[in-house]
């Protein structure tokens, strides 16, 4: 008898065209977006490829280190040694999934690049810009992948095929008739979820094999064994997704008498758990744990920086300036970087609170842990970031130290003492070129092996491990929403 409702409810949905309209727009949608995607996936390595091989001629190009002192006077040579180092970055290449679910992905490739020194000295830090991202419309209009169209669409799909599951065969009349016969209320609910999935997620998983073929062949995405395991394990994430939602039409659809009624209150509660849950949850967390602008942040980094600086200069003079910066001292860099270290720990415990209680409360929603689940398979998730930030800190810091140890060489006895007078401009010019020849070879040294830096990503166990708690989540919804829709058969009215 299940397997009769099951026909019946698929072969409604087929003469309605519902099943119709679900392929169309899953293929059209897919499609469209997958082949805009694989044209921008395209781009970014184009952009990555070039962003690599310009900072390596970049070192080749740059001839020497032009020093200001404090009356502003520059030394005879040319380009700036400053403009040097916040040109050049390590850059992390894009993943092939992120043509799936984007995600994170532009936030991973930022590179690490340098403030300006005449502002902060020379400290490592990690840019807010993204040489490799072109396209600022992203900005403004986030893509349209995968994970957006099932998020999104996929789910509004299954409103249209579980409004009426009960609520139309009681404005029928035929589910007095089913029910009066030798069907039980168990049969009905299986039955007609049985049939009504099926004719969603047919159209579904075609379209998105489509899809997935189309990317596969793409010369751009190379997907190993591993990647086509996390595209099957999206592809089953969703299908859970789908049936959460599927389970709730059901128990919304049998609680109200009409159609129309129920098409209503299930709009009212995909808004709720798709817009209104995952962005109040952020906005909560936002005003429970305060965290300063990074304006904020840098401002109080610059006036530590110069704290620092100028105690050191009421005990030990320096004769080096920078403009807009100030007395430079290269014996307080040490105390400036375990300062600034300091400040920068303080507010990412801050920061990382903040994280933890928004994606708790963000995670009423099974919208939510859907979306945590996905990005996190297509290695474009929060984890991912964490890593990446995290190998960009460890890089920063042996940078940071490096750079501190070439600014010291410069600005020690080596390049300052003995210099000839400024009477004999050939032997005084020479002196310089010397050392400034000596700073740029140190630099060239130093950024040759940053060029090479790689970045790991998540395997697919520690994605898994970190995931895991959205993906108990999402089957703890379908165990709910079963038992809700259950509920819902068990106690509707037949008329």
């Amino acid at each position: 008898m299940i397997w009769l409702i099951a026909k019946k409810e698929f072969h409604d949905n087929w003469i309605s065209h519902k099943i119709t309209i679900a392929f169309v727009l899953c293929i059209v949608l897919l499609m469209v977006s997958l082949l805009l995607a694989l044209k921008d996936y395209s781009e970014r390595l184009s952009s990555y490829s070039l962003s690599r091989s310009e900072d390596a001629l970049f070192l080749d190009r740059i001839a020497t280190y032009t020093i200001v002192d404090k009356e502003g006077i520059a030394t005879q040579g040319g380009s700036n040694i400053g403009d040097m180092i916040d040109t050049i970055g390590i850059y992390r290449r894009s993943v092939e999934l992120s043509v799936l679910a984007r995600g994170l992905d532009d936030r991973m490739n930022r590179p690490i690049r340098f403030l300006d020194i005449r502002k902060l000295g020379p400290q490592a830090e990690i840019s807010v810009g993204n040489k490799q991202e072109r396209n600022k419309l992203l900005a403004l209009f986030p893509p349209v992948d995968f994970l957006f169209i099932t998020k999104v669409m996929v789910s509004l799909l299954t409103i249209l095929f579980a409004f009426s599951a009960i609520a139309g065969e009681r404005e029928t009349g035929t589910l007095k008739l089913m029910l009066s016969n030798s069907v039980s209320r168990g049969q009905l609910l299986l039955g007609k979820f049985l049939g009504g999935y099926a004719s969603l997620a047919a159209p579904f998983l075609v379209a998105v094999l489509i899809a997935v073929l189309l990317a596969a062949f793409s010369p751009s995405v190379a997907l190993g064994s591993a990647g086509w395991l996390r595209i099957a394990l999206m592809i089953l994430v969703s299908l859970v997704y789908i049936a959460v939602f599927f389970f709730i039409g059901i128990a919304v659809s049998a609680l109200t008498r009409r159609s129309a009624t129920a098409v209503l209150l299930l709009l009212a509660i995909w808004i709720v758990l798709a817009l209104v849950v995952p962005n109040v949850g952020w906005l909560v967390a936002k005003q429970i744990v305060v965290v300063p602008s990074e304006q904020q942040i840098d401002t109080e980094k610059f006036k530590t920086a110069r704290q620092i600086e100028d105690e050191t200069e009421k005990k030990h003079p320096s004769g080096s300036y920078m403009p807009g910066y100030g007395q430079y001292h290269v014996e307080a860099q040490s105390e400036i970087n375990q300062a600034l270290k300091a400040i920068e720990e303080r507010y990412e415990v801050l920061r990382q609170k903040r994280l933890s209680l928004s994606r708790l409360l963000t995670r009423f929603s099974p919208v939510s842990s859907y979306v945590y689940s996905i990005v996190g398979l297509a290695q474009t998730g929060i984890e991912d970031e964490v890593k990446y930030h995290s190998f960009m800190k460890q890089s920063q810091i042996r940078i940071a130290d490096e750079v501190e140890r070439v600014f010291s060489t410069a600005f020690s006895s080596e390049f300052r003492q003995n210099p000839p007078p400024r009477e004999d401009p050939h032997a005084y010019h020479a002196w310089r070129v010397k050392g400034d020849e000596a700073m740029y070879d140190s630099f060239r040294k130093m950024y040759i092996p940053v060029l090479s830096l790689t970045f790991e990503k998540l395997s697919l166990s520690e994605t898994l491990s970190a995931i895991r708690l959205d993906l108990l989540l999402l089957l703890v919804w379908i165990g709910l929403t079963f038992v809700s829709a259950t509920l819902a058969v068990m106690n509707c009215k037949v008329r």
